[in-house]
């Protein structure tokens, strides 16, 4: 009754594994690189277990072909977290780790004639594959450029990729303390049992942290498109909202201030009508990196709409807002963008206000800063004005 208990269990994870796998080629399928090579690993991995199940008893004439199988599919399953984490996948890999660790069986079966020195170097062979998976999404979680809830399931599938290195060690070094020929009656050895049954569970945890980490990844996919412009790549109207309440929130908490700069690209529609709207794009988009060189790290900069572009700084005085906005004039001032035959240049005027005058709200900041930006338009265009020279309060405090 045991061993048909150890056998069901082993056969469950195995196959929750290999439906986990249809999941990571369906996801492919969303534009995600990794999963296809995640999906033929688990299917080697699976058919090297299901060949233990049905091969229990005569399991000493398999042994070659499981070990090819389950090196085989833990290398393929590396190129995929490779190719997940944005780097080069060298496609000959999995076939020189199943040459190289069967060159070295026929090698310490021939000349030593020791088994348990074979299935010492064949588990470590499997254990440098575990600690090099788990190594690379260790390493991909700690970018802070990751979403959370992606970072914490890569962290949480790389401590079960660790886990099942120490396992596949404590079977490598078993090994060399064992009596007799291992190899002879497998299932007979108890390291081995232990490992097989714990090993198909965390394979199948090791799957569902694979499926849950592309699910992560496409969620914040979907998620920056809701908060992303398309064509300048930074925060549009939604996303700026979101970022202000963060902002104000912490600038109210430490009495750290805050200031807004609403700027607006002069006589757009001209440039739109004269050039057409590629050309008009291409402004957008030089605007967006002509500011982006003016400010620091934890700026915040959005598409508000249109032409309309907001910059928050937060743990700035007004006067260092004002600042700001110049150099932001000047160097888009003096900026020329090329386009085909056409040589043009623009500039914008800029509305600038602060939370110390307008208030933390969102709404009330860019009240604020939209009549400073109207005052900079009404008196001549290209330049910058400020809220508090339209309240008329001096804000030498702020």
């Amino acid at each position: 009754m045991l061993g048909l208990d150890f056998k069901t269990m082993v056969v469950m994870a195995t196959l929750l594994t290999f439906c986990m796998s249809g999941l990571l080629i369906f996801m492919r399928f969303h534009g995600i690189r990794g999963p296809e090579y995640w999906a033929a690993g688990n299917l080697s991995i699976s058919f090297a277990m299901m060949f233990v199940m049905f091969h229990y008893d005569d399991i000493q004439h398999w042994v070659s072909l499981i070990l090819s199988l389950m090196v085989f599919g833990q290398s393929v399953r590396l190129l995929g977290i490779r190719r997940y984490t944005g780097q080069k996948v060298r496609y000959y890999f999995p076939f020189v780790m199943v040459c190289g660790l069967l060159l070295l069986d026929v090698f310490t079966l021939g000349f030593f004639r020791s088994q348990p020195l074979t299935v010492f170097v064949n588990s470590m062979g499997i254990v440098f594959l575990h600690l090099a998976s788990g190594g690379l999404l260790y390493q991909f979680s700690i970018k802070p450029a990751r979403a959370p809830a992606e970072r914490i399931t890569c962290q949480i599938t790389a401590v079960i990729f660790f886990t099942m290195a120490v396992l596949m060690a404590y079977r490598g070094i078993s090994a060399l303390f064992a009596d007799g020929p291992i190899l002879d009656h497998p299932m007979g050895w108890q390291p081995n049992v232990l490992t097989l049954l714990v090993g198909s569970m965390l394979q199948m945890l090791v799957t569902f942290g694979l499926v849950m980490m592309v699910s992560f990844r496409k969620s914040s996919e979907l998620e920056q498109y809701a908060h992303y412009d398309a064509l300048t790549g930074i925060l549009n109207r939604r996303g700026l909202e979101e970022a202000a309440r963060r902002l104000a929130s912490f600038g109210r908490r430490n009495d750290s201030g805050l200031v807004m700069l609403l700027l607006d690209i002069d006589l757009f529609k001209h440039i739109n009508d004269r050039w057409g709207h590629p050309v008009g794009d291409e402004v957008l988009r030089q605007l967006t990196r002509q500011i982006k060189t003016q400010t620091r790290e934890e700026d915040v900069l959005a598409r508000y709409g249109g032409e309309e572009f907001c910059l928050l700084l937060p743990g700035s005085t007004e006067q260092e807002g004002i600042q700001c906005a110049e150099r932001i004039r000047q160097s888009v001032e003096s900026l020329r963008i090329v386009q085909g035959p056409v040589t043009l240049q623009f500039t914008v005027s800029v509305g600038i206000t602060c939370a110390r005058l307008a208030g933390y709200d969102f709404r009330s900041l860019l009240a604020s800063a939209d009549a400073a930006l109207y005052a900079a338009k009404k008196a001549g265009r290209n330049q910058g004005v400020a809220y508090s020279s339209l309240s008329g309060l001096n804000l030498q405090a702020a």
